[in-house]
């Protein structure tokens, strides 16, 4: 599922085929599409993002460019390199490490807030989701998977009514989403019914207002996705670095 490495943002698009914005919220606009465009893999890691192309193929100006690649500097989705430019920031086994541990801690609480408030309405569509991504899984449709996957969470989190929870998680998983659009074709069908009895189990405990025991669930179920992504990370890695070494011996 992975496409061809680029060097610039400029190869992944033709000229034409970007939207034109107006100028309203032209900062968030651009943050809005980059985003999407970083999520979906049009612009690999390690791409260099073209200001002067993206200013031509947008019609906008530099200001708002500049203003907008600050803002995923600020979330981590790019870097800016002194000499060089800004380019899609690589993922690394230390930020996947680190971004699901502290989002275990953080939504296992938002677990254990929900199991209290969440309406019977919503636990509804919680296990709507769990069938959508089942489907999901039979159709080999993983990208839609954790479009789904997202969802449910989101939910979850929504449901404990604390805002300030909220934000934290929002900031955090704008970085996981992306680790796991990139990496979500790494995973067996075993692991997503793995994902998919945990969901179960821990949509249960909500049922059953059940705080204690949604807490668990959700920070076992999250750490468990953690040490999955990082040994399919040092899995790709070293099958990648033995492809380069194997094409350069011959």
């Amino acid at each position: 599922m992975r496409g061809n490495r680029s060097d610039e943002v400029s190869n992944t698009k033709k000229r034409g085929e970007f939207p034109t914005f107006d100028r309203s919220s032209l900062v968030d606009k651009i943050c809005g599409y980059l985003r999407t465009a970083i999520y979906r893999m049009e612009i690999d890691a390690g791409t260099q993002i073209n200001e002067s192309e993206l200013m031509a193929h947008l019609d906008v100006s530099r200001s708002p460019i500049r203003e907008a690649l600050r803002v995923l500097e600020g979330e981590g989705l790019v870097e800016r390199i002194p000499q060089r430019g800004v380019f899609v920031k690589q993922v690394t086994y230390k930020r996947i490490y680190e971004s699901y541990t502290i989002r275990a801690n953080l939504e296992a609480l938002a677990a254990e807030l929900a199991a209290v408030n969440i309406t019977e309405e919503k636990l509804q569509q919680l296990e709507r989701l769990i069938k959508e991504m089942r489907k999901c899984v039979e159709k080999k449709e993983t990208r839609e998977w954790s479009m789904q996957n997202y969802e449910f969470h989101k939910i979850i989190i929504k449901s404990s009514g604390n805002e300030l929870l909220e934000s934290l998680l929002k900031s955090i998983k704008v970085h996981e989403r992306w680790i796991w659009i990139n990496h979500a074709d790494l995973l067996t069908d075993e692991d997503y019914y793995s994902y998919e009895k945990e969901h179960v189990n821990l949509l249960t405990a909500l049922r059953q207002k059940n705080a204690k025991l949604s807490y668990k669930i959700a920070k076992e179920h999250i750490l468990n996705a953690r040490d999955k992504m990082c040994s399919n990370f040092l899995n790709d890695k070293m099958g990648m670095e033995e492809e380069v070494s194997g094409s350069t011996s011959r």
